[in-house]
């Protein structure tokens, strides 16, 4: 026995090792760490635990023909977490008509982000809420390196020859194929280094999984009990709960049967564990306030039948007409469930070409799981923008190769490296474990996993680096510092919520106004009476508020509130459409981000040297910031777009200012540099780093 290998064995040794893997893991996320708030999904998260919001999502389904196929396609929207939210609200008649129904999901991670948001005053706000997911994603890779360990430890226990210390060797390297393989994969990457809630579903199915595992060791139903528990929170907190429960429930009868439990205890103990793990998710929607106002007690369940009658419709046909569903089967699915016939059902004196055809079938399977399942373009197919993050099919794809990596060191004798201090000794055929055997194909398994996972972890990593977006973060931090007492702030969602997530920081409250409001379109009751409550819109007549907004000549509600409202360019910033002020009989000034509002019948007192200089220190800081490289989504330059076309607006602005003002030279410099912001720059060698 080597000293290593007998170090590898030891299982002190290898709960070292699994703590090795979650710092490892927690240091490449920290490392990765997305700067800011990321845009989108992201931000929306951090302010649903921040302002103790509904995480809501409003589900649009179209149900297509019987000539076409009994298909349901659902659009999911995401509704935006703050006061605006209301002006985009349907009315009755459209939410009838296109079958609008609520979906309220991720309340126990809602729950535990608002807790570490809320009462964990350790870091900024941002980094510390990017960190959550970064902590959960590392503790994944751990329980998957203890997990998948402790599970060919256990099968291969009495029908491998190889001695115990080889065993042990074979296993922790099966552990931490399947640990890189799952970290490494750019939709767990790209969920645990920005506020997702992916990390934390794949972590309830991990545990769950790994404490099935323990209680059929050391046949414990208490174990059993609390994974049940896990499993039936797991059913009600997202959709992967529901997908993952036929596989889980088949390890959770497979782990009674090995300890021995007997439904008398074992299943007891899993069906009460399910009970009071669903009972439990439904008591915390019920009292929390992350159900929504009114959220009946039984809105998960009706929740539930709406994902079953997707997953109904998605089985009967509708995944054939998606490229993407069927590679995901064929490549992902299909695999692991060869897998589990290998490892429950297999016979272990198969041995020859048909073993090794398998192992050969499913290497190219994981190659291509691996490589063409990410979001790379060197890939062999992207994922679709409408669809999630799918993080739960990477976690079965690292099972798979987990089990890869474990047989081709058993294949390989339990050796890592090659014995040449014995001579030249007998070759053992693909399948053939006995002592002393070292299968070259069980070596070739080895060393083309280990090409593969650090081929496609140094790919992904530039990737992770071209998801970055930090100028929306910039611009709305900038946004705060320059309100200069003012309070209300019209911009559109996102950057409104990126705004009010800066404010919050800052401690500066920040109310919004829509942006794309729609002309004759007034907000509820109660958002106006909160308008005309606040003092910076004292004085203004509800009335003739009304009549503009929804008279003959009818216009927006955010006109008709900078038009009416006394001193509305004393608290009100505008951010885009500088057209806003002009209509309502006031002179638009630029502020390096936005424009706030002057007095059109006299001339301003502005030093425009002095806001020429704050416009060039902050284009500066935006041409600091590093380039979209080549692997960035179409979403995220389309965004980056936007503002960078904002900023040009405002410094195009700023240029005829100073062109009326006699600063001609100065004023051609800064149309000079307005349009040059507005292109985005080419990626140089050092943003990769950034």
């Amino acid at each position: 026995m080597s000293p290593f290998s007998r170090q590898l064995g030891s299982k002190m040794n290898a709960r070292i090792l699994a703590c090795l893997v979650f710092l490892g893991a927690l240091l490449v996320y920290k490392v990765t760490l997305h700067p800011g708030f990321f845009p989108g999904e992201s931000a929306r998260q951090v302010a649903v635990a921040l302002f103790r919001a509904p995480n809501t999502t409003y589900v649009q389904r179209t149900v297509a023909s019987k000539k076409d196929a009994p298909v349901v396609f659902d659009r999911r929207r995401q509704v935006r977490a703050d006061e605006s939210v209301q002006y985009d609200m349907q009315d009755g008649t459209m939410i009838q008509e296109h079958r609008m129904t609520l979906r309220t999901r991720y309340r126990v991670w809602s729950l535990v982000s608002s807790l570490f948001a809320r009462h964990v005053p350790i870091g900024s706000l941002d980094a510390r809420m990017n960190s959550l997911p970064a902590f959960f994603g590392a503790l994944n890779a751990a329980l998957l390196f203890a997990l998948v360990r402790s599970l060919l430890l256990l099968l291969n226990f009495h029908i491998s020859p190889l001695p115990a210390n080889r065993r042990k060797t074979a296993a922790t390297l099966a552990g931490l194929a399947a640990a890189v393989a799952l970290s490494a994969a750019i939709p767990c990457w790209i969920a645990a280094t920005r506020c997702l809630p992916h990390t934390f579903e794949i972590f309830l199915m991990l545990a769950s999984g790994y404490l099935m595992l323990m209680s059929g060791i050391r046949h414990n139903e208490h174990l059993m009990f609390v994974a049940a528990f896990l499993l039936g929170i797991g059913l009600l907190e997202a959709e992967e709960g529901v997908w993952m429960a036929p596989l889980m429930l088949f390890f959770a009868a497979r782990a009674i049967r090995t300890g021995g439990l007997g439904f008398t205890h074992g299943g007891v103990a899993l069906l009460s564990g399910v009970v009071f793990g669903v009972m439990g998710y439904l008591i915390i929607n019920w009292l929390g306030p992350h159900g929504g106002a009114g959220s009946p007690f039984m809105l998960p369940f009706r929740e539930m039948t709406q994902t079953l009658r997707s997953m109904a419709g998605t089985l009967s046909g509708g995944w054939l007409r998606s490229a993407h569903m069927v590679v995901m089967a064929c490549f992902v699915v299909l695999p692991l469930l060869a897998t589990v016939a290998m490892l429950v059902w297999g016979d272990q004196d198969l041995t020859g070409v048909s073993t090794m055809l398998m192992l050969l079938t499913l290497l190219g399977t994981t190659t291509f799981a691996l490589t063409g399942g990410s979001f790379s373009p060197w890939g062999a197919y992207r994922s679709s923008t409408i669809l999630r993050l799918p993080c739960t099919l990477f976690l079965l794809a690292a099972l798979v190769v987990g089990f890869l990596m474990g047989k081709g060191c058993l294949m390989a004798g339990g050796r890592i490296l090659p014995d040449i201090t014995r001579g030249n000794r007998r070759r053992g055929f693909p399948g053939d474990d006995d002592e002393g055997g070292e299968s070259p194909l069980g070596r070739l398994i080895m060393g083309y996993l280990c090409v593969l996972l650090i081929a496609t972890g140094a790919f992904n990593f530039r990737e992770v680096m071209d998801w970055r977006e930090p100028l929306a973060g910039k611009v709305a931090a900038e946004t705060v510092r320059r309100l200069d007492g003012r309070r209300w702030v019209v911009a559109d969602g996102m950057q409104g919520l990126l705004i009010r997530l800066h404010g919050r920081m800052a401690g500066k409250p920040v109310a919004l106004l829509a942006f794309n409001d729609t002309p004759g379109r007034l907000p509820s009751a109660w958002q106006i009476e909160a308008l005309l409550g606040d003092p910076a819109f004292a004085g203004l007549n509800a009335g003739r508020l009304r009549q503009m907004v929804q008279g003959t000549n009818p216009v927006s509600f955010v006109q008709a509130l900078l038009t009416l409202a006394p001193r509305a360019e004393e608290h009100v910033l505008v951010l885009r459409d500088p057209d806003l002020w002009r209509r309502a009989g006031r002179r638009p000034l630029p502020d390096v981000i936005g424009f706030r509002g002057g007095q059109a019948d006299g001339e301003a007192v502005v030093d425009w040297q002095g806001l020429l200089q704050e416009h060039h220190s902050f284009w500066d800081q935006v041409e600091e910031l590093p380039a979209l490289g080549p692997y960035a989504p179409v979403w995220i330059r389309g965004q980056r777009a936007t503002v960078r076309k904002q900023l040009h607006d405002v410094g195009t602005c700023l240029a005829d200012e100073l062109a009326r003002a006699g600063h001609t030279e100065d004023a051609q410099a800064a149309l000079n540099r307005a349009n040059r912001i507005k292109e985005e720059p080419l990626p140089s060698a050092q943003d990769i780093f950034y």
